[in-house]
């Protein structure tokens, strides 16, 4: 009787260890993108909606204003138009924001925790952050400009920081991107 001893050469060895690694490679680099991808996303989406909220503003006549909320667990970013909602888009929730301001030289750091909100609403004419409201209220008003009639908000409560020169937006998934919101011009930086 012959005994037949195959086995792997090591050529077929180290071959089946190179395809495992690099097989490995791409998952990883597929999962580290899918984590970044959601702060570039967040990040172009609360610019380009802020954006957008500013030069509506700016062009018609009726009051705009945007809520980011942490809602359970997703960020969630909705904008207004007469008191009435009218866009709502869904951030994440792999992701978390942290707001930076100065006042006073003093850094604040304030994370937007678990069913918090921040409104920023523009000013009509100048297009400057009229009101940036860390946790407040929305207060509706009906009033009428010649004969449109439109409901008007304002914010009671929380804390209002418009009087500070900007306000960065740390939007958190694997890694950490930043936004820079001017509320004297209402413009923005990354």
């Amino acid at each position: 009787m012959k005994l037949n001893k195959k086995g792997f050469s090591l050529i077929e060895l180290i071959a089946a260890i190179a395809i495992i690694a690099i097989v490995t490679s791409i998952i990883a680099i597929g999962i580290t993108s899918i984590y970044n991808g959601d702060s570039i996303k967040a990040r172009d989406n609360i610019k380009s909606s802020i954006e957008l909220l500013r030069t509506n503003t700016m062009a018609i006549a009726a009051d705009y204003y945007i809520e980011i909320t942490n809602s359970n667990g997703k960020i969630i970013m909705k904008t207004y138009k007469n008191g009435q909602e009218y866009e709502t888009k869904n951030l994440g929730s792999r992701i978390s924001i942290n707001l930076e301001y100065e006042i006073d030289d003093v850094v604040n750091t304030r994370k937007l925790d678990e069913e918090e909100s921040v409104f920023i609403k523009f000013d009509r004419k100048k297009g400057s952050v009229l009101n940036f409201n860390l946790d407040g209220e929305v207060i509706l008003t009906d009033n009428s400009i010649g004969d449109v009639q439109i409901t008007e908000s304002s914010f009671s409560g929380g804390i209002n920081i418009e009087t500070v020169q900007s306000v960065t937006f740390y939007i958190k998934g694997r890694k950490t991107k930043a936004l820079i919101l001017y509320l004297q011009t209402g413009l923005f930086d990354m």
